[in-house]
């Protein structure tokens, strides 16, 4: 059975869109058919390997460059068409756009934290796809609580010397690829104080990085990384020394509105498919999508992406605006997740056993629904920052 990506338009008439969104949009959707379709996409996350083919073609194209000002080199296009590009990204291979944000995220931090020197040597490398990034945030004992990290990075001279561990490093084993890695510079004031931001490139001596196996997302990979007297020169220091917490939080307006665009993506994959499969299989004489309990099952899935694909564009669309709020982009991740995670498990219902076979999708796309709750600040804590956004 011959199933593929919707070819619905995305971009329906409201406020937040114009004529460029528009074009923008199918010049993304273009690409992604003719160089990274559904089949592509299952081959990356079967064989567990870093798409190095798409993101060179991402880079020959300048999509790397969307977000980035122009003097940099990029478009200089605002948080609208970050947004766009993910999700269209993801309707087709959801692991590209994972990668794709890793290293933007990085540009990113560059950018705005970044001496000129630091600019300079890594914004070119990143942009022609010659260099990655990847955060070392997470500890074994600092995940939501993201401040209680313990890596510690020690003022030697002209160097500082990193000793702790990292873990859930996502694309830390990629070759090429620089570890933004925030440590402990100060323990003697509150938690958020005294972390800093460090540029680590992966061959540093004294990192030991080991992939590890997970239940989604094996394309993009994630590792558990080990510093062990880990030397990298002051000259390293991403932002100001004890002020890392502003380079982790400082742009979580666009990640999240990023993000919740891109799990909108993969929803509207998860239900085209579906919706696809319902008029191609054939039970008792009809397609399986003339039956009311699939018919109203599809009719409520694609409702709810399109709820979700509402709030993930004012998300964007205010943090474009420069009005965008973390409430805001707090209730996109966490709406547009569990209507990610709804919509695979009713997808991969109606699929039947076919669901539980790779090279129907639903599979990988379900597996990838339930880290979404978890990954980029799990549910739990959007509730939280949410609840204090309303003043309780």
């Amino acid at each position: 059975m011959q199933l593929e990506a919707g070819t619905r338009d995305t971009l329906f008439d409201l406020p937040f869109f114009n004529d460029e969104h528009r074009a923008f949009q199918q010049g993304v959707d273009a690409f992604m058919r003719r160089e990274a379709p559904l089949g592509y996409a299952l081959k990356l996350e079967q064989d567990g390997v870093y798409p190095d083919e798409a993101m060179r073609k991402l880079c020959e194209q300048g999509f790397l460059g969307v977000s980035v000002p122009k003097e940099y080199g990029g478009m200089g296009l605002d948080a609208m068409y970050h947004a766009i590009m993910m999700e269209t990204m993801s309707r087709h291979c959801d692991c590209l756009a994972i990668t794709y944000s890793m290293v933007t995220w990085g540009i990113t931090n560059l950018i705005k934290y970044g001496t000129d020197a630091q600019r300079a040597h890594y914004l070119p490398l990143a942009l022609q796809g010659r260099m990655r990034f990847a955060a070392g945030i997470t500890e074994p004992n600092a995940g939501s609580d993201a401040a209680s990290l313990s890596l510690k990075a020690t003022r030697v001279g002209d160097k500082y010397v990193l000793n702790g561990q990292k873990i859930f490093t996502s694309c830390a084993h990629v070759p090429d690829t620089t570890i933004i890695t925030f440590a402990r510079t100060d323990s003697s004031g509150p938690k958020h104080r005294g972390i800093t931001a460090l540029l680590v490139p992966n061959t540093t001596p004294g990192l030991d990085i080991r992939r590890l196996k997970v239940l989604g997302r094996t394309s993009p990979g994630t590792n558990e990384v080990f510093y062990t007297d880990v030397e990298v020169p002051a000259s390293a220091v991403l932002g100001e020394v004890d002020q890392g917490w502003k380079v982790l939080t400082g742009h979580l307006v666009w990640e999240r509105a990023g993000l919740a665009a891109q799990y909108v993506g993969m929803a509207r994959l998860a239900v085209d498919l579906a919706i696809q499969y319902a008029k191609q299989r054939v039970q008792f004489g009809h397609p399986i999508g003339h039956f009311q309990a699939i018919k109203h099952m599809l009719a409520n899935m694609d409702a709810e992406v399109e709820a979700a694909r509402l709030l993930s564009y004012r998300a964007a669309w205010t943090a474009a605006a420069g009005k965008g709020s973390i409430k805001e982009v707090s209730e996109a991740k966490l709406l547009c997740t569990e209507v990610l995670q709804k919509v695979t498990m009713e997808a991969m219902q109606i699929f039947g056993g076919y669901g539980q076979m790779p090279e129907y999708h639903i599979e990988r796309l379900f597996r990838a629904g339930k880290l979404s709750v978890i990954g980029g600040g799990s549910n739990e804590m959007q509730r939280s920052i949410i609840g204090k956004e309303l003043g309780l």
